[in-house]
């Protein structure tokens, strides 16, 4: 059985837990649509920042968008780090 932490590492067990592309879909997705009620958390900010610095391989073309509006929403100090964070992932997949 793994350990999940409740922090913004919480995708990331102890053991490394394996996530399916489908499974990752619908987290972006499910994320992405709270992004403007979560417009003003840190935490929030800090998980967007960990799927996409840990999850690169998994991140597909057709995700940019999703994850574009959701930094597009920030409102955070943390946006201008998130955006950085976005186009350095926008040159490794493109």
């Amino acid at each position: 059985m793994s350990t999940y932490f409740a922090n913004s590492d919480f995708l990331f067990s102890h053991s490394k837990a394996v996530i399916s592309c489908s499974e990752f879909e619908l987290l972006l997705i499910s994320l992405c649509q709270s992004a403007d009620n979560l417009s003003k958390s840190v935490l929030f900010s800090k998980l967007l920042m960990a799927i996409m610095r840990k999850n690169q391989s998994l991140i597909l073309p057709s995700h940019l968008v999703l994850l574009s509006n959701a930094i597009h929403c920030n409102q955070t100090f943390l946006k201008k780090s998130l955006q950085g964070a976005f186009k350095r992932l926008q040159q490794n997949i493109t």
